[in-house]
């Protein structure tokens, strides 16, 4: 049990905690081998008021004992429309897109500041934003390069689908995983 309080939060509540949210995620991807910089970082800044407001938006925080927060993750509802899962689907089969993508959850975020990381935080925090939705299968995507990420997802039943997706504007591989909710 990681030594915090994990808690189901709305949209507005995570905007509420924003730039405690922007630090967290500078913490947790700014180090290898992810290294987003500040222009990354506040584009992720940017872009959390569009994310909160998608359909089925579900999100949980992390907060230690003494208040602060330490991780955070959520996703919403796939489907067509949306430029990840646009682009996902484009490049799986239609087998695999009617599978994994017609019906699913994605994750988007999942991130823990880099001080409380290997305590257990991440993997309570994925429990519980999976346990928020109903949709019965999760999908999610991760630098290829970023093994302990994938080793994580691996031992939380993940499986890698497709490998070496470049999104439009990132030179980096990134890993396709799936999981029945």
């Amino acid at each position: 049990m990681p030594d915090a309080r994990i808690l189901a939060v709305g949209g507005d509540d995570l905007l509420a905690m924003r730039q405690d949210v922007v630090a967290v995620y500078a913490s947790a991807f700014g180090a290898p081998p992810i290294n987003e910089g500040p222009a990354e970082i506040a584009v992720y800044d940017a872009s959390l008021e569009r994310h909160v407001r998608k359909p089925g938006f579900r999100a949980c925080t992390a907060r230690a004992m003494d208040g602060r927060l330490v991780g955070f993750a959520y996703g919403w509802e796939g489907g067509p429309g949306d430029w990840w899962w646009d682009t996902v689907a484009g490049v799986v089969s239609m087998d695999v897109r009617r599978r994994w993508f017609d019906d699913c959850f994605e994750l988007v975020e999942l991130a823990v500041l880099a001080g409380a990381q290997h305590r257990g935080v991440g993997a309570a925090l994925h429990d519980a934003v999976l346990g928020l939705t109903e949709r019965p299968h999760a999908v999610l995507s991760a630098r290829s390069d970023a093994t302990a990420a994938l080793a994580f997802y691996a031992a939380k039943g993940w499986r890698t689908i497709h490998d070496g997706l470049r999104f439009p504007g990132s030179d980096a591989p990134f890993a396709v995983l799936v999981r029945d909710r």
